[in-house]
């Protein structure tokens, strides 16, 4: 679970990734360790690189990838295979209506759900995102709606990740969400900006 996972990892904030153990497909990079090579059109995906700068490559495409992965300055520690992504470079993006996968047709743009996103503002500077949805007091939101949003707040990147039941947000040693941890998804990866600064033992 994201709470338990950012306990033992004095995880100042955290918030679910791309649940790449959901899926068979994607490239996925996890703190240079390669989980699996397979990058798909239907998705597209984020890099982000040794300086921790965001880089957005749309529908997975091929020659795009390359030339970041080849580049002679960067490393990509961290790759993540979900989106759709929702502001690259400044831009907000026309996200697909729906995403097909293996049969599966997923109505992303327009249908609300709890929503989980990561952007990137300036130079180390980034905004976690998790939206409530399927309650009484909020239906979640829209990916177009959560792209408009994190524009207005000034992001040049941005990205949506795996929401529904794993849209949870840990903040400050606590859920800062209105799902309760009991109700919570186990997953297989979480995005989180942890302390070095040990939490004094009671």
């Amino acid at each position: 679970k994201i709470s338990t996972m950012a306990k033992n990892h004095n995880a100042v904030v955290a918030i679910g990734g791309d649940f790449f153990a959901d899926a068979k497909n994607g490239y996925i990079v996890r703190q240079y360790k390669e989980f699996r090579k397979s990058p798909k059109s239907v998705y597209d995906m984020l890099l982000v690189d040794n300086n921790g700068d965001f880089h957005i490559v749309l529908q997975s495409n091929a020659e795009e990838l390359k030339a970041l992965l080849t580049s002679e300055t960067l490393t990509f520690p961290n790759i993540f295979n979900f989106g759709p992504a929702l502001v690259k470079d400044g831009v907000l993006l026309e996200n697909p209506q729906y995403y097909v996968d293996n049969g599966n047709k997923y109505n992303i743009r327009s249908k609300s759900e709890p929503r989980c996103a990561i952007g990137q503002l300036g130079e180390k500077e980034y905004m976690f995102v998790v939206v409530d949805g399927r309650r009484k007091d909020s239906d979640g939101c829209s990916t177009d709606e959560m792209a408009q949003w994190m524009l207005e707040q000034g992001c040049v990147q941005a990205y949506n990740l795996d929401g529904g039941n794993s849209a949870l947000m840990w903040f400050g040693g606590e859920n800062y969400s209105n799902k309760t941890t009991k109700n919570e998804r186990t997953v297989s990866d979480f995005i989180y900006i942890s302390t070095a600064i040990k939490p004094e033992e009671e």
